[in-house]
């Protein structure tokens, strides 16, 4: 019966500890994973769409006018209409050697993905971008904006996985607890991850940063969800 009892007293103040401490640490190592991320999209992506657009390295209804860019095109993976492929490098780093042929991009524990005007009222991804035999159609609109958004890889929430964590039997996987996004203003916004998980955590994407149209139901791409999106502050 003492062995029973201690061992309820030791459950009890493991709990109690779980409590108090993991939380904190939990926060700790969310908001430096979210840092680092913010970091990427203002030093990284902003800093390297500006100098590709003013480069008009991408100019698809041919007016002299640079339209922004995908990871794609700006880490030289692609050719462009300037370069040859392998050799534009404005995205460098880890952001460059993570690139995948979807246009998504990893660094820090978050995924990173650019999205276009298509000029149908939405935005493309660089694989549907890709397969656009009409790509001047929206050209003038990639001028002037770009949205770049930001997702943890992984979280988990749950209390006994936290407690695992907390008594390593199981390394953290909890790598941020928010998602970001960017347009060519170069203000970041954010999102709690467990206020938006079914929507933005199942399929990140652009569509889940606007509010929908009360008449059609579709995403209207003038009106940010600003509700779910704050602007991001330390």
């Amino acid at each position: 019966m003492k062995v029973i009892g201690g061992l309820i007293v030791l459950v009890f103040f493991a709990y109690t500890a779980y409590l108090y401490l993991v939380p904190s640490h939990l926060r700790h190592r969310s908001s430096s994973f979210g840092g680092a991320a913010t970091a990427n999209m203002k030093a990284a992506i902003f800093a390297s769409q500006v100098q590709f657009q003013a480069g008009c390295y991408i100019d698809d209804n041919k007016n002299g006018i640079g339209e922004y860019g995908f990871f794609n095109q700006m880490a030289g993976d692609v050719a462009t209409h300037k370069t040859k492929k392998g050799e534009l490098k404005f995205i460098v780093g880890h952001l460059a050697e993570a690139i995948n042929q979807q246009g998504i991009t990893e660094a820090s524990h978050y995924s990173f993905q650019i999205f276009l005007p298509d000029g149908r009222g939405g935005y493309y991804d660089f694989e549907s971008y890709q397969k656009d035999p009409d790509k001047a159609l929206g050209a003038s609109e990639r001028e002037h904006c770009f949205l770049a958004v930001a997702w943890p890889n992984e979280i988990h929430t749950t209390l006994y996985q936290e407690i695992k964590i907390f008594f390593n039997i199981e390394n953290r996987v909890v790598k941020g607890r928010r998602g970001f996004f960017m347009f060519q203003d170069g203000h970041v916004r954010s999102t709690s991850i467990i206020k938006s998980r079914d929507a933005f955590m199942a399929n990140p994407s652009w569509e889940h940063i606007f509010k929908k149209d009360p008449i059609t139901g579709k995403p209207d791409i003038n009106t940010i969800d600003e509700d779910l999106w704050p602007y991001y502050s330390k």
